[in-house]
């Protein structure tokens, strides 16, 4: 894959899901805007956020299950491949907060997004509060709200000191 040069015009934002629906989303309608970069895994989003182009924000999908067992991690960054089958669906289902809190736990600060539809008040403000800074939006969250988010969370990324966060 070549590597573009960074657009200095349009805030960089790396999305990471199983699938391609998000992205193929945000670049659809909001590629004027912001720059989009794809990744599958935790892998993948740790390579990208390592390069020397400055991201913006990190955009996580909640759910996993299309991704190959192989590319799955538990929240310590470990490999699930041994994990019993109960586990390793739950950690499926959630993996989008296992990949960001292995993120967390490498030292990266990257302010991320999670798409995610919480059954309760109480959840949000413990992901928010362990995986800061984060913020989890419901996964129909409107074109517009999400453009105003990401164009703030751009600005408070373009006054930061720190880049990608020395991962």
């Amino acid at each position: 894959m070549t590597e573009l040069a960074p657009d200095p015009v349009r805030p960089r934002f790396v999305v990471c899901e199983d699938g391609d629906e998000y992205i193929q989303r945000f670049v659809r309608f909001l590629a004027s805007r912001f720059e989009f970069v794809a990744t599958r895994s935790h892998h993948e989003l740790s390579d990208r956020l390592g390069s020397s182009q400055p991201v913006a924000g990190i955009l996580l999908d909640l759910d996993f299950r299309r991704t190959p067992l192989a590319d799955l991690i538990d929240e310590k960054g470990q490999a699930l491949a041994c994990a019993a089958s109960q586990v390793q669906h739950n950690l499926i289902a959630q993996q989008g907060i296992c990949i960001l809190a292995a993120l967390r736990r490498e030292g990266c600060p990257t302010p991320a997004i999670l798409f995610a539809d919480l059954e309760s008040p109480a959840q949000n403000d413990y992901l928010t509060g362990r995986l800061g800074p984060l913020e989890v939006v419901p996964s129909s969250v409107g074109l517009g709200e999400l453009s105003t988010k990401l164009a703030e969370l751009a600005q408070r990324r373009a006054s930061s000191p720190c880049r990608n966060g020395g991962i």
